[in-house]
Parts: C-alpha cells; structure tokens; sequence
C-alpha cells in the first residue's frame, strides 16, 4: 500500500484503517517522496524534452489550478502544523500487521492528471522534501507505537532521487532517545540508498554519525544494506556510520560507493565474523592498505557460517594516486573457499585500471 503526504491520500489511509476487514491485513506501506509541484503543461515539446515545464511563480500555478486554492491551503497547513503526522500515526496504529516500511522515490501518481494541466503535477521537488518525508514517517511510526521489521529508504527508486544520508541529523532531536530505542528494537533488515551531498569531511562525519545514532539500538539487525557515497578519497569512519557495538545477529552486509581503512574496514568484519553469511563490497575503496593484505587478514580468523563473498569494483589508492583493483579468477566460491581455508589456492589478484574488472 502506497501513501502520500497530502490530504486526500491520507485520508484515504485513515479510511482503510478503520475499516473492520481490511485495515487487519496491511503488513507494508511504502510512503512516496513526490508531492504537488507547480508546473504549467507544454503541448509541444521538444524531441527527447519533458512535457512539464516548471512556473516561475506558484502564484501563477494557483491562478491556473482554480478550484485547488482550497486544496494548496491545506496542504500548507498539513505540513506546517504536522497534522501528516497525526494522519499518518493514526493509520499506523490500527495496522497490527504492519512490519515493512518503504521510502520510495519513484514516479508512479495518487492523484488525477488534470491537476498538470491545472498547473500542477505531482514529483519529487529535491532533497529538503525528501528529508522532510522520511523525518515524519519515522516520528508516525513513535507515535504509533510501531516496531516494524524492515526499513527501506529508496528501494525502489528510478529516477535518480536519493535521500541525503544527512536526514537523519535532526532525528534525535524530533524523537525522544526511548522512542528511537523502541523504534528499532525489532528491525531485521535496514536498507538505505542514499547520496551524501557535502564538500568536506567533516560535514560527513557528523551526518555519518547521526545515522550511526539511529542504527546503533538495532541490536536485532540481520541485514545491512548502505550505500551512502562517502567524501572521495577520505578515510570515512564506518563504525561511527553504522553506530556501535557488536551486533550478534548480522547475517547479510552490503556496502556501497564508499572508503575507509582496511584496518578500520577488517576491525568491523571481524567484530561480527560469527554471524555473518553474506559480504558485498560494490565500488568500496582502501584509502589505507591493500586488498591483498585484506584477504589475507580475513583468511586468518575463523567464518563458521560465511558462505557468499561479492567485491564487486573494489580498489585502493596506490601512494602513487593509481587505483589498484581486486579482481578474482573464478566466482564467488573460490573466494569463499580461500578464506575458509578449504583451498590454499589464491583466486584473485591486483590490477590496474586499465586491467580492472569490466
């Protein structure tokens, strides 16, 4: 089930939830980061161009769209007062199945085409929403009372819109530290495709760290999925992203587009090598150490239940400014094996780019 943050949407989900036969059986809402935009409808595009062309002015848009007057007033007053929050928690409270929420960027629409040609249209209008979206299902799901199972920010996005990993800062300031505590203390599998937006190293700490905050009372985790785009060619902390502490329970790893230190990177792999099955690395680079040195560090503690490893696109940074890439001869059971130490056969090796893995 599919939700907006304006009225009509929402109230159509309150409608479902107190609904005797239905409301009982909602166990996922994805909640949609687009919303009224102003835009006046172009009937002749050029090749290849968009047919909604932004206004200038939502004045404009409002003098076209008539009877929506009313409408954008209130949807004003929806967000300004938090009473999408209200809507949204109220929902949220009558579905005792629901254990999946999606944060979702893609394009599909809950309103009518007339409002395009009114002078509007419903998309995604930038990050600021999208953080304003993602903070007032997470403060619903508080006040609901809900300790969902999966969290999934941007999972099925299709046009390039991703939540700022700096969403999170202000979270622990909208939500109580009990609340946060009791809102992740059944979550299973935590799915974030984010972008990182700022210029220096520091900014991304700090932001890094807020989401660290939000992970850290997950304790149950037992999948992991982070794609962040950490600073280019910096030493990201990877254990301040992903909060503290040993999480006994973490199954499946996926990191993505992001740079840290092997000793900092084999620290944390190692801290949960008792539980760990699955190990993806997709365009992760050592900004510190080699990947050779890495294998090696990790063929020489015991995995009893590793049995998938995917480094897909990894590299370090040579002293020199090259990139040195791991690639590996076979698939993915020889570098299990290897690690295991159920063969003594060595399945990769360093290359650069210009003999990098295609």
């Amino acid at each position: 089930m599919k939700v907006w943050l304006e009225k009509d949407s929402l109230q159509r989900l309150v409608d479902i939830s107190e609904h005797p036969r239905y409301g009982k059986f909602v166990m996922h809402l994805t909640i949609s980061t687009h919303r009224l935009n102003p835009y006046k409808y172009n009937e002749e595009p050029a090749s290849g161009s968009d047919n909604l062309i932004r206004l200038h002015s939502e004045k404009e848009a409002v003098a076209r769209a008539g009877g929506l007057v009313d409408y954008l007033e209130y949807q004003k007053k929806l967000e300004r007062e938090g009473l999408d929050i209200v809507l949204l928690s109220t929902a949220m409270r009558k579905f005792p199945k629901l254990s999946t929420i999606i944060f979702d960027s893609s394009s599909s629409k809950p309103v009518s085409t007339q409002f395009i040609t009114d002078g509007f249209a419903l998309d995604d209008p930038g990050p600021e929403w999208r953080r304003h979206v993602l903070q007032v299902g997470l403060q619903a799901l508080v006040r609901a009372e809900c300790q969902p199972r999966t969290i999934l920010i941007d999972r099925i996005s299709d046009e390039g819109y991703f939540t700022p990993y700096w969403a999170f800062q202000d979270i622990s300031l909208l939500i109580p530290k009990a609340g946060l505590r009791s809102l992740v203390h059944n979550l299973k599998t935590f799915y974030f495709d984010g972008v990182g937006e700022d210029d220096s190293l520091d900014e991304f700490v700090l932001h890094g760290v807020a989401l660290g905050r939000f992970l850290e009372h997950a304790s149950q985790l037992e999948e992991l999925y982070l794609d962040i785009q950490g600073v280019w060619g910096e030493e990201n902390s990877l254990s301040a992203l992903t909060g503290q502490g040993q999480r006994r329970r973490l199954r499946k790893l996926t990191l993505a587009h992001y740079g840290t230190s092997m000793k900092e990177l084999v620290t944390w792999l190692l801290l949960h090598s008792s539980s760990l099955e699955t190990i993806s690395f997709r365009c992760l680079w050592l900004v510190k150490g080699r990947w050779d040195e890495f294998m090696d560090l990790l063929r020489a503690s015991p995995w009893p239940l590793l049995s998938f490893i995917d480094l897909r696109g990894v590299f370090a940074l040579a002293s020199d400014g090259d990139r040195e890439y791991l690639d590996w001869d076979h698939g993915s059971a020889q570098l299990v094996d290897y690690v295991q130490r159920d063969t003594d056969a060595n399945p990769y090796h360093v290359s650069y780019p210009e003999r990098a893995p295609r």
